[in-house]
């Protein structure tokens, strides 16, 4: 295994956003990945929606998590970790966004958001998936839409409560422990922790209650059914929030949706489609949906570009890495090896197909460009989960 020593870097003095955009079944791979290595490189289908930021975005080949299991391993996509292998970890399986969601805290209203259906990619270091939120209406409404009297006043109330929940039960709790086998005990363990750690986000995040939300010009949109629909909104709230500094991490999922009605295809299955056995029809099909997350990617890019940069100057996206992948390389074979990762914006030097090592033993885990990534938010750390350093040749 290629060994890439780890530089301890000091926290930027820039304040860095963090946006993970996935599908749960990759993208085709002969329409992803370039083949040409390094600049200058000639753009495939699938990115040729983002021409306008060729040089503001990295494609990379050859990086994933040395994991098996296909759609069992999709959910490891920002960890790197199985939920199954957590417990051999002192983070668990805590994925990249949760690392920098703790770091950033309460110095935004939300420390990340989740938009999608059913996206089950991010995850605590308590082993709790983080939920998602698929209605853009209700997204909306906790960005921007001030809460009633009423409403903040029971908020205050159940953050101002003297003591602890688990305080309150820690007696019957460990009479009730007393009765469990150790794998139930450390499963109670683990829930009292991920308990106790709401507890501490809920009274962190208390001073926010009485705080005024930002206004914006959007009209509250109106909740869609499916990707074609949804997932622009999704873009252009997360892209609303970071401007208003509400969040600086947020990840979304592009789910399947109506493809009948959407795309004009003959089966309402993503899933048929994206398990394609190579015949045109399917492919065809596979195509016109990725095709349009990626129209979906570039007008966020657009957007990002266009937006100033209030707290750092420059534009937005000079200060926002976009990390766009999947936890499955190729939905049709069921592979987890070279993930389909692109990674746009952020102040990183761009513009390459980044390809590392094709060769087992010289493999480079797709963590060290997390790692990488998180260093750059400001993280003061030297290894994020399977990492065995920072990736060489992209800074």
């Amino acid at each position: 295994m290629l060994e890439i020593r780890a530089e301890h870097h000091k926290p930027s003095q820039l304040v860095k956003r963090f946006v993970a955009a996935s599908n749960p079944f990759g993208f085709y791979p002969d329409a992803f990945f370039p083949n040409q290595a390094g600049v200058g490189y000639e753009l495939p289908s699938l990115l040729s929606p983002l021409k306008e930021h060729q040089n503001r975005f990295t494609i990379f080949s050859h990086l994933d998590h040395g994991l098996s299991g296909g759609h069992k391993a999709c959910h490891a996509f920002l960890s790197g970790i199985k939920v199954s292998d957590a417990r051999r970890f002192s983070d668990g399986n805590i994925s990249i966004d949760q690392k920098m969601a703790g770091w950033v805290g309460a110095r935004t209203r939300f420390s990340s958001l989740h938009l999608g259906n059913n996206a089950d990619q991010s995850w605590t270091r308590n082993g709790v998936q983080v939920p998602s939120e698929g209605d853009p209406a209700r997204i909306f409404d906790a960005l921007f839409l001030d809460n009633t009297a009423d409403a903040r006043a029971a908020q205050r109330l159940q953050m101002g409560l003297d003591g602890s929940v688990l305080d309150a039960v820690r007696e019957q709790a460990k009479g009730f422990a007393r009765h469990l086998g150790a794998r139930d005990r450390e499963h109670l363990d683990q829930y009292f922790t991920a308990v106790r750690e709401l507890e501490r986000k809920l009274r962190m995040n208390a001073n926010w209650i009485d705080r005024p939300k930002p206004e914006v010009k959007l009209k509250r949109p109106q909740k869609g059914e499916g990707q074609k629909k949804n997932l622009p909104l999704y873009y252009e709230l997360m892209a609303l929030a970071l401007q208003t500094d509400s969040t600086r991490v947020a990840t979304t999922w592009a789910d399947g949706g109506n493809l009948l009605e959407d795309f004009g295809l003959s089966y309402p299955s993503y899933h048929k489609y994206s398990h394609h056995g190579r015949l045109p029809e399917l492919v065809e099909g596979l195509l016109k949906i990725e095709l349009h997350q990626m129209q979906c990617l570039a007008k966020f890019l657009d957007q990002l570009q266009s937006i100033p940069d209030n707290l750092n100057g420059g534009r937005l996206l000079d200060h926002t890495m976009v990390l766009v992948g999947s936890g499955l390389a190729n939905g049709s074979s069921h592979s987890t090896h070279n993930m389909p990762i692109l990674v746009a914006g952020g102040g990183f030097r761009h513009g390459r197909h980044h390809v590392s090592p094709e060769e087992p033993e010289k493999r480079v885990p797709l963590n060290n460009l997390y790692l990488t990534i998180a260093q750059h938010f400001g993280l003061e750390i030297d290894r994020f989960n399977t990492s065995t350093g920072t990736l060489n040749g992209f800074g």
